[in-house]
């Protein structure tokens, strides 16, 4: 039993959705500026990759009828 229903559905959204769910996530990296000439990895590349991914869960789960605290940007998370 979890303590929150909604995070459990969520997890099993992904778990369904796994391959969907990363495929538009790399589609989305594949269009950063910096994907261009891949030469190594930054922490903004690394945040900018992050929000991606969250923002595909984040849709996943609204397109589901999911309700989610609204999307942050992981730097003002970071920097909080």
């Amino acid at each position: 039993m979890s303590i929150n229903p909604e995070l459990d559905r969520l997890a099993r959204l992904i778990q369904s959705e796994r391959e969907r769910l990363l495929s538009r996530w790399h589609q989305q990296v594949r269009a950063l500026p910096s994907a261009q000439c891949l030469d190594g990895y930054d922490i903004e590349e690394v945040v900018a990759e992050y929000n991606l991914l969250r923002g595909c869960i984040h849709d996943l789960a609204q397109g589901n009828g999911l309700i989610l605290p609204p999307r942050q940007s992981a730097v003002a998370v970071v920097n909080a």
